[in-house]
């Protein structure tokens, strides 16, 4: 049995990033970004108004001015501008060749044709020529997980197409014969399969995408030849239980009898200690332990490990630290523990209420959950007050 960073290096080891494509922005929010974006033209393109109101020349200490012109956003004015005349100007419009100051809408009182100044205030209310940024600033660099502000920032350099990471491919097979579909009513014995859908969003979640799901029996010969059925490719096999060592368990042995080299099969982990991993050639695949608690921390802890790293991101998890709202009295135990907790705060001082959790069975133990505690193996009881580490997931 190993420890989680043993593990966690392993599948960073045995893990190859995918290669990159080319998307249409609208296509690649949430994706790895793999160049490097710039400013094609200085940010504003020319010198704007930043405010509805009246350009007049520096140098013109007027107090009445005739308006000679209006220039709405997306005019190209030719105008130069004489002492005592004005343009009308709007926000985001051009500013005139000469006019060098903008005075307020609300600065001023217009009878007819002519612009009185009621105050001039210190700025210059324009916007100038690449004062946001200059042609051929670098604006994102690669390995940014792309946002809505990423993309709005590309199309405002006309930046369409975007090279990106490849998209992990995984498929999932769950085993049980318990289980079924949610929208079914359980029978005797029976219990609907919410580890199917918990699997596609954090997958989701995560930049990937499931290419399939599929579910046998807990027979050997019908989970083989389920996973051999599927013929398109994929980068990760998911197989939702029978990762421990029962009669019935058969993730492993599922594994081998297609090809994969298990690396490991346990690990010091609290839940989800029964977890296997294994690769053939470039692919990979995890055994998770069935119950839903396991699934959640053994998906954040490994399976995002190796998906970091098809992403080409830094395989490992970002630790944060924060100071417990509440004690958690749980006794010591020898495999290194991922509790489950809500934080909140700020990056200077987070802090952490820890939840009640009965058994790695209950899934609504997790509703409110947004973090994990990790707890050394054989720690005392935590107090509150006390700074621990945590996972946000």
């Amino acid at each position: 049995m190993i420890s989680v960073d043993e593990a966690q290096k392993i599948i960073a080891e045995k893990t190859s990033p995918l290669g990159t494509e080319q998307v249409c922005l609208e296509e690649s929010l949430g994706r790895v970004l793999c160049e490097q974006i710039v400013a094609d033209t200085d940010q504003p393109p020319f010198d704007r108004s930043a405010m509805d109101g009246y350009a007049i020349r520096s140098d013109d200490a007027s107090e009445n001015f005739k308006i000679v012109t209006i220039i709405q956003a997306g005019d190209v004015p030719t105008i130069f501008l004489q002492p005592g005349e004005c343009a009308r100007i709007f926000t985001g419009a051009q500013i005139p060749k000469n006019g060098e100051i903008v005075i307020r809408q609300e600065d001023t009182h217009v009878t007819d044709q002519l612009m009185h100044v009621t105050a001039r205030a210190d700025k210059t209310h324009i916007r100038k020529q690449g004062e946001e940024v200059k042609a051929g600033a670098v604006l994102i660099n690669p390995g940014q997980i792309l946002r809505p502000i990423d993309l709005s920032v590309m199309a405002g350099v006309g930046h369409t197409q975007v090279k990106v990471s490849s998209k992990p491919r995984i498929l999932h097979l769950s085993s049980g014969n318990e289980l079924v579909a949610p929208d079914l009513a359980p029978g005797p014995g029976q219990i609907r399969d919410s580890n199917s859908i918990l699997i596609k969003l954090l997958v989701e979640q995560a930049g990937s995408k499931i290419v399939g799901h599929l579910h046998a029996g807990d027979h050997l010969e019908e989970i083989i030849q389920a996973a051999r059925s599927f013929t398109q490719p994929y980068d990760i096999l998911l197989f939702s239980g029978g990762a421990s060592v029962g009669d019935f368990d058969y993730a492993a042995t599922t594994l081998e009898q297609l090809g994969f080299t298990i690396h490991f099969r346990q690990v010091n982990v609290r839940p989800g200690k029964p977890l296997i991993f294994a690769t053939k050639d470039r692919q990979i695949a995890f055994g998770l332990p069935g119950n839903p608690v396991s699934h959640f921390v053994t998906f954040h802890l490994f399976v995002q490990t190796a998906m970091r790293k098809l992403h080409n991101l830094n395989p490992f998890c970002e630790w944060h630290s924060g100071i417990l709202n509440a004690g958690l009295n749980e006794p010591p135990n020898s495999r290194e523990t991922y509790w489950p907790t809500s934080f909140g705060g700020s990056d200077h001082e987070w802090g952490l209420l820890p939840f009640h959790l009965q058994s790695s069975g209950h899934l609504t133990s997790l509703l409110r959950v947004n973090a994990l505690i990790k707890i050394p193996a054989n720690s005392p009881p935590l107090i509150k007050g006390q700074v621990v580490t945590f996972l946000r997931v």
